[in-house]
């Protein structure tokens, strides 16, 4: 065996064995939901397949050729899976800042699949170089067209991780994109011709991003905890003002008349969801959906009362099996009674649906109050709008830019308003679930 192909073994199985352990990393980490981070983590995965396999082809040199052609075949399948996911992977992370077309992925995903058949084949024709891969000096005449299977999906996933430059950041930005442009340059590395870096360099650039990420992660669960406290905070103000009370009580203080056994049930409910919403101010994470919506049918109970027949409440709920962050609907539904419902003269109603959609569970929270104009989209659509709104349009923008924070880093999942003014609005939430 040669020495440059015992280094080039000694390489990539280093690289295999630095994957694995980021693998193993990842796997444990929580909040794994996002599909972006589990695009992350198959990412990892088929480095270490590239280097694992890349690595055997090398260190068995002297075995028979077959053996060694089923390597190089694996090794390639897998870098060109590396190259899907990363597109897929940048895809997932623009589209929770701006709305983006899946089309360039589906495209760099196709050519993926093609130069893995492509370059595959070539482990045993040797349609794109020679040597059973073990060289990628020795080249045959097709070896730049099977370049091209590689370049279009580094291109596309370059020109997707720039449109998120505004949001990410250049620092962020150009981390990421070292795990395609990282092994591009070091293989212009002056140093032997036999010697690949480049594949390694995959995996290094992938430990970068990890690290990177890692610290993003923490930074932004700090973020999260204290925009969950703000939340809280500010809906407990809003709750406990004195007419929010003062209505409550009152309805409360003349049913005591009328109806004793009414007013006692009322106090229970008040009790209830004030000590619910008091309790665990800073919880960060999951709850049940049963506990939200426990929560959910406190509050409607009470500005029921308020309210009477001009409130009317509709639930469908076909899907209960799920978690979600807490404080997540009552800020949407206490939007659709305070800033939809109530305004109007004869009332109206909220819907408030779930139900199971595949690998998604969506949450439909709906009114038939007065809505407002030109606010449809997503949260991100919004945001440079908010600070611009006066107190009250400030409550409904903050509230729903808190839920859908929430919901994006802690469950991955999305939130989108749709509202026409005199028609209402339709709050759409979907949670991935597997």
């Amino acid at each position: 065996m040669k020495e440059s192909t015992m280094i080039n073994g000694i390489l990539q199985m280093y690289g295999a064995i630095t994957a694995f352990i980021l693998l193993a990393g990842h796997f444990f980490r929580k909040r794994q939901r996002a599909l972006k981070n589990q695009c992350f983590y198959w990412m990892i995965f088929a480095d270490m397949s590239m280097m694992f396999f890349g690595g055997l082809s090398y260190l068995l040199s002297t075995e028979e050729n077959d053996t060694l052609s089923s390597m190089s075949l694996l090794s390639a399948v897998s870098y060109f899976a590396l190259l899907g996911l990363y597109c897929l992977y940048i895809y997932f992370l623009v589209r929770e800042y701006r709305e983006i077309s899946a089309l360039p992925v589906i495209i760099a995903i196709g050519f993926c699949v093609a130069g893995g058949i492509g370059w595959g084949i070539s482990s045993y024709n040797n349609m794109f170089y020679t040597d059973a891969g073990r060289s990628m000096a020795a080249r045959s005449t097709m070896y730049w067209v099977g370049q091209v299977f590689g370049l279009v999906p580094i291109f596309i996933g370059l020109i997707l991780l720039g449109m998120s430059l505004k949001y990410l950041g250049k620092v962020t930005v150009a981390i990421l994109s070292t795990v395609m442009l990282f092994p591009l340059l070091v293989q212009y590395i002056p140093a032997s011709p036999d010697v690949q870096f480049r594949y390694p360099a995959t995996t290094c650039s992938l430990f970068l991003c990890y690290a990177t990420l890692q610290m993003e992660e923490e930074r932004k669960g700090i973020e999260l905890e204290t925009t969950l406290l703000e939340a809280r905070l500010f809906l407990l103000r809003s709750q406990l003002k004195p007419h929010f009370l003062n209505n409550v009580l009152t309805t409360i203080y003349y049913l005591c008349d009328k109806d004793p056994e009414g007013a006692a049930e009322a106090m229970n409910y008040l009790s209830d969801y004030l000590e619910t919403n008091l309790q665990d101010t800073g919880q960060y994470g999951e709850i049940p959906f049963s506990e939200e919506l426990n929560q959910l049918k406190s509050y409607l109970y009470l500005e029921k009362l308020r309210f009477g027949d001009r409130l009317t409440v509709n639930m469908d709920i076909r899907f209960r099996d799920f978690t979600l962050p807490s404080m997540t609907l009552q800020p949407i539904v206490e939007n659709s009674v305070k800033h939809g419902v109530s305004r109007k003269v004869d009332g109206g109603t909220v819907t408030i649906r779930t139900e199971k959609k595949e690998n998604m569970v969506e949450i439909v929270v709906s009114d038939d109050g007065v809505g407002f104009e030109n606010k449809a989209g997503t949260g991100k659509d919004r945001r440079e709008n908010t600070d611009t709104q006066n107190s009250e349009q400030g409550y409904l923008h903050l509230g729903l830019r808190n839920v859908e924070e929430r919901l994006r880093a802690i469950s991955g999942g999305t939130l989108r308003v749709d509202s026409t003014g005199g028609t209402g609005t339709t709050v759409t939430i979907r949670i991935p679930k597997a």
